[in-house]
């Protein structure tokens, strides 16, 4: 456990705190999640929206690798979260899913979560640390980059509904037929 001159406590998860960790997913990526684009192009997958979804998949992650988890907490209230993972093959450390609570942002608790998943990390052998995050997410990416990491390349994400991927297999088989 360690507290910062903040005040901030950086500590293990606890399984009963998953309800709080939920509760943050449901209000933190807002704008920089990938769910919610797709939810803005495609509309309502499965009709789930998308903070759900968002939150939903990081509580099952949490729940199967609680050890992974690390919490912000502020006079007895988690209020902020960060995750990773260690690939022992390629003794690389990943800064995986992170947030804080909205109410609780731009008072460095993003930076002393990811921090401590370094410290981790570096302790359980990292020789290569790495994270990914949204183009648009310019918070974390000013966290990652205070803390050292450097951008190494970007990737592009496509998706097209189910109505476009047959019209356009449609037309391939058409132009292919054609030749």
């Amino acid at each position: 456990m360690k507290k910062t001159a903040e005040g901030i406590t950086i500590r293990p998860a606890r399984e009963d705190e998953l309800t709080a960790i939920y509760d943050i997913n449901s209000f933190a990526w807002d704008g920089v999640c990938v769910a919610q684009l797709v939810e803005r192009r495609h509309g309502v997958v499965a009709g789930v929206g998308w903070q759900d979804r968002k939150a939903t998949e990081v509580d099952d992650w949490c729940k199967q690798h609680l050890d992974r988890v690390l919490v912000a907490e502020v006079e007895g209230r988690v209020v902020g979260y960060a995750t990773s993972w260690f690939h022992a093959r390629d003794r690389a450390g990943e800064v995986a899913n992170n947030a804080v609570h909205p109410d609780w942002r731009n008072r460095g608790i993003a930076t002393a979560l990811v921090a401590a998943v370094v410290r981790t990390l570096l302790a359980e052998g990292a020789q290569m640390l790495r994270v990914t995050t949204m183009e648009q997410d310019l918070p974390a990416q000013r966290v990652y980059g205070k803390l050292g990491f450097r951008e190494l390349g970007r990737s592009i994400m496509y998706t097209m509904s189910a109505a476009e991927a047959t019209a356009a297999l449609d037309n391939v088989m058409k132009d292919e037929r054609g030749r």
